[in-house]
């Protein structure tokens, strides 16, 4: 397979890209026979599906021919279906995967070992992003399952105008400088207001609520040292701790006690219901949510900043965690080394930079955050300038652990269900954190 990828690199006039580090080819000016893809992915926002299709052209455009069909699934739908497909012998043969289904997919020998050719790649990449295409086996070899194109993680987004019309700070957009969860709590009690009836106006902030499978609760479980896995992701453990209790109980206070941020309901926790709808409307003044949130964001006229989560303190347990998809291939495409072809573009700056500049992605490449290329992809237009204080935490951040799991969705629902146990119907946070760690390991075999 090596030798093969090779001469087909060799049969190219090749461009090197001097950001990301690796061989961007294009095209031969040989004949070739014609080769047709398919490219898999779940149904996004039209912001990013026309990017991803833009991006799409342009490779078709560098390699004539070679044509790709773009299908995309229903998020809800997408992985089940995905992995059917594959199962059946009619699946794609390339496709988005979300890290967390790495596991599952690769037990299921239904995934391309890339780990041969993926050196040239990898050397470039972040260690978020490196450890997010990569599995370890019974043996302790690493395997490359993927290749990588961007990193996302949770910020909050806020509206300026509201925080300075009420005397709010803007939020903080450096790390050892983070305001504590008190400090939050009470500039979200400054943002929230009533009419003459008492009626709620405005909220300061919300989608705290927002699922498992996302970044919020995870995210504040790590900054408050709450880690729930044993060290192979094999098995939940200390789930129903002091530090899961204050985590949980300081979310469903936002909304119970303090009457900060509203029923997620409205806000739209869903990501099939824009979790953005009332903060662009400024019925909340702030919006905890993954960086994606940026592109639509910006295509707005609200004049909005970025801020990073409180902190709870406890320097030893931060970290900010970050994850995306994996562009994978067909264990059994019939066309090797033009899907490999296509991953390695869709993993290149040259497909990643039009989308960075929309916001949609941040860089998983270490040379584009160096500081003579961060201009190539950081547009003004789109990145309000405090973000420029994120490219370091961006770029020293660490993968998601969810990743590391098998039977995530199941998982996912397990948390979900005890959690809206939690929120909604009296469920104290005991119950419901031995809950949660009960089911995982019922599901985990345990």
């Amino acid at each position: 397979m090596k030798k093969r990828w090779m001469s087909l690199l060799l049969a190219t006039s090749m461009v090197v890209s001097t950001v990301a580090g690796t061989a961007v080819t294009a095209h031969a000016e040989e004949e070739h026979d014609p080769v047709s893809l398919t490219f898999w992915g779940w149904t996004a926002s039209d912001f990013e599906a026309k990017s991803i299709q833009e991006g799409l052209d342009a490779f078709q455009e560098k390699y004539p021919w070679i044509t790709v069909e773009y299908m995309t699934v229903p998020s809800a739908d997408y992985h089940t279906k995905l992995k059917t497909a594959l199962a059946s012998g009619s699946g794609p043969d390339v496709f988005y995967l979300d890290a967390t289904q790495c596991k599952d997919f690769v037990n299921a020998n239904l995934i391309m070992d890339i780990t041969d050719i993926a050196s040239e790649f990898t050397a470039n990449m972040t260690d978020a992003s490196l450890q997010k295409v990569s599995m370890t086996d019974e043996s302790g070899e690493t395997h490359v399952y993927g290749l990588d194109i961007c990193n996302v993680g949770p910020v909050i987004f806020y509206n300026k105008d509201l925080f300075e019309a009420s005397g709010v700070e803007p939020m903080p957009t450096e790390w050892d400088k983070r305001w504590t969860w008190d400090e939050f709590v009470e500039n979200m009690k400054k943002l929230t207001k009533t009419d003459d009836n008492g009626n709620t106006t405005q909220y300061g902030t919300s989608n705290w609520q927002e699922q498992y499978s996302l970044y919020v609760l995870q995210e504040l479980l790590d900054l408050n040292g709450a880690n729930w896995y044993n060290e192979d992701m094999t098995a939940a453990e200390n789930v129903n701790s002091p530090e899961s209790k204050e985590v949980i109980e300081k979310i469903k206070a936002l909304r119970t006690e303090l009457g900060v941020a509203p029923d997620p309901g409205a806000a739209g926790s869903d990501t099939s219901n824009s979790p953005t709808a009332m903060f662009l409307t400024g019925q909340v003044a702030s919006i905890a949510i993954g960086s994606y949130a940026l592109q639509e964001i910006a295509q707005s006229d609200i004049n909005f900043g970025v801020g990073l989560f409180p902190t709870f303190g406890k320097d030893d347990a931060d970290a900010f965690m970050v994850s995306a998809d994996m562009k994978c291939i067909n264990k059994d495409t019939k066309y090797t080394d033009e899907a490999l072809l296509l991953a390695e573009y869709m993993s290149s700056a040259d497909f990643g930079i039009p989308i960075y500049r929309t916001g949609l992605w941040m860089p998983n490449q270490k040379s584009l955050y160096e500081d003579e290329n961060i201009d190539q992809w950081f547009n003004p237009e789109v990145y309000p300038e405090e973000w420029k204080n994120l490219i370091p935490v961006f770029y020293n951040a660490k993968d998601k652990p969810t990743d590391k799991l098998s039977n995530v969705s199941s998982i996912n629902d397990a948390v979900d269900e005890e959690m809206q146990a939690f929120y909604y119907a009296d469920q104290d946070a005991e119950t419901t954190l031995q809950n949660i760690e009960d089911r995982i390991n019922g599901i985990l075999g345990n």
